[in-house]
């Protein structure tokens, strides 16, 4: 009788706590609704706010590239110039020129201006066209826009092209033959232009040649440039200029970051042996936390929250009905959460126990299990050692 009068108050005891639970539960619910409702707009407005941030940030670093690639066009050409005139006032200016020519053709081909700038670059390497001669007449720009023309009409890329006509162009006589399989002239102006060459002289024949080549390919390149090629070169000058706006204050951040990675490596090269030791703690922390995992995931799976949860319930009538008979604990111990784990810990047990014994298949996956985890450890041992 004593026995039923103690479950009888533990039983009667816990359901009170319950309802005192689930009562104040419900009041801090509505006291904090207000509370979470203004957290749940100020999180959407912090995260809209970094959003516009993100955008804008990947915006601006957009538009530094492209102020830095418009910047090596611009060395690369200038300093080509350099290579072939001497660094002097002279060979900056026709630079500047060149570039000056690249800002205006990009809007009619619908090429960028330093596509333009790498073509230019590579005609500036040849001196018979690239002189004083071949820029103020003409022929140096027209070449630029030759190559473009003739990889419009579907005969290699503007460099390659660059590279071809102006090797043609600085020996007319011996190298024109080597337009015809290109389409840029015919065999009736090989005939004429090696003439030419032979009784006028090498620009003579440099003009009738670039001549012959604009009557077979000019214009192609302005012809095949669509709206949004144009489009496309007009937006890349937009963000040029807000780029060359952060750049300054970007190549700065720059030399700083070389300064932070040079002391970094000088802290490496100074505590190997507490790197080694980070390094290989961090091993056995994975090696630890790879097997944990595994054996949770697997429990989870044979177990399942609703097993878990009858479990409990037959926890608590196997309390109810010990108690009775006093025969197998004191009720006052599985009221103690302690008690609690170990009969979690024992019935789980039992579960595996049971597993093990009727399922083949349940044995083969914790075999299959237990040597991973011992050739982990192995392998990671190993390592270590």
């Amino acid at each position: 009788m004593k026995a039923k009068f103690e479950v009888g108050l533990v039983l009667s005891a816990t359901d009170k706590m319950s309802r005192v639970l689930d009562s104040a539960v419900r009041k801090a619910k509505y006291r904090f609704r207000g509370i979470d409702e203004v957290n749940k707009k100020v999180s959407t407005s912090l995260n809209r706010v970094m959003l516009t941030g993100a955008v804008i940030g990947a915006g601006i670093y957009r538009t530094i590239r492209v102020a830095e690639d418009a910047a090596t066009a611009n060395h690369v050409l200038e300093n080509t110039f350099k290579q072939m005139w001497g660094d002097n006032g002279a060979s900056a200016t026709a630079a500047k020129n060149a570039e000056k020519f690249a800002d205006s053709l990009q809007y009619s081909i619908g090429k960028s201006k330093d596509e333009i700038k790498l073509v230019q670059a590579k005609i500036t390497t040849f001196k018979y066209l690239s002189n004083t001669l071949g820029r103020t007449s003409g022929l140096y720009d027209r070449i630029t826009q030759a190559s473009f023309d003739l990889a419009a009409t579907g005969f290699g890329d503007a460099v390659g092209n660059a590279n071809l006509l102006s090797k043609a162009l600085v020996d007319p006589y011996e190298k024109v033959n080597s337009l015809v399989r290109t389409g840029a002239v015919i065999k009736e102006d090989v005939i004429k232009i090696k003439n030419i060459a032979q009784t006028k002289g090498r620009y003579a024949a440099q003009l009738a040649l670039m001549k012959a080549i604009e009557r077979q390919v000019k214009g192609n390149a302005a012809a095949g440039a669509n709206a949004s090629d144009k489009m496309k070169v007009g937006f890349r000058e937009i963000a040029e200029t807000i780029g060359n706006i952060f750049l300054p204050t970007f190549n700065q951040a720059g030399d700083k970051v070389k300064a932070y990675v040079d002391k970094i490596k000088n802290f490496i090269t100074s505590h190997q042996r507490a790197i080694r030791f980070v390094v290989k703690a961090g091993a056995v922390m994975l090696a630890l936390a790879i097997p944990l995992k595994i054996i949770t995931m697997l429990i989870s799976a044979i177990i399942g929250v609703s097993r878990i949860i009858t479990f409990f319930k037959g926890l608590s009538a196997a309390i109810s009905l010990a108690s009775k008979s006093q025969a197998l604990f004191n009720i006052t111990m599985w009221a103690n959460p302690i008690g609690l784990i170990i009969a979690g810990v024992v019935a789980l047990t039992v579960v595996i126990a049971v597993c093990w014994k009727h399922f083949a298949g349940f044995r083969a996956v914790i075999k299959t299990v237990w040597d991973t985890i011992k050739g982990f450890f192995t392998t990671l041992m190993l390592k270590l050692s």
